[in-house]
């Protein structure tokens, strides 16, 4: 690939991993809904989505596989991975607008993946309002509710 379609192709693969955070969830949802035919408890609906998706996995890597990749490496000379890594977080460090970007690239994944992964537990930790679908406006906080086990009743025997 030249330069002149590595934008191109960058910002495919941007619209491709965004899209597929909507498109899956979505399309999972409805796979288990005409699968389990409505039954949110269903274990075989969500059983047939996760068989969908490592074959769609499959299907991606056989593609890769298959792909006539033509040219030489430009490598010109074979380093260690731990060098290699090195040198590339070396680069990064010793260029401002490089380390900026890394940076503001991390804050987001740092703060947004977490709370997206949680957000199935707030929505168990706060119902919608009966007859509703809207939440009760709660202030967002996070917080650990971690309690020490009570102690097990022992029995005593005299």
């Amino acid at each position: 690939m030249g330069d002149d379609q590595l934008v191109n192709a960058v910002a495919l693969n941007s619209a491709t991993m965004n899209l597929s955070r909507v498109l899956g969830p979505t399309m999972a949802g409805l796979i288990i809904a005409v699968v389990a035919a409505g039954d949110t408890g269903s274990q075989f609906g969500v059983g047939v989505v996760f068989v969908a998706n490592g074959l769609l996995y499959l299907i991606s890597v056989l593609t890769v596989v298959v792909l006539d990749h033509k040219g030489k490496s430009q490598l010109l000379e074979r380093g260690t991975i731990r060098g290699d890594m090195s040198d590339g977080l070396q680069y990064i460090w010793r260029h401002q607008l490089l380390r900026g970007l890394i940076i503001m690239t991390f804050i987001p994944l740092l703060f947004g993946f977490p709370v997206q992964s949680l957000m199935p537990v707030f929505d168990a930790k706060y119902p919608p309002s009966p007859g509703t679908s809207v939440r009760p406006r709660q202030p967002f906080q996070l917080r650990w509710s971690w309690r020490p086990p009570r102690p097990m009743a022992t029995r005593r025997t005299t």
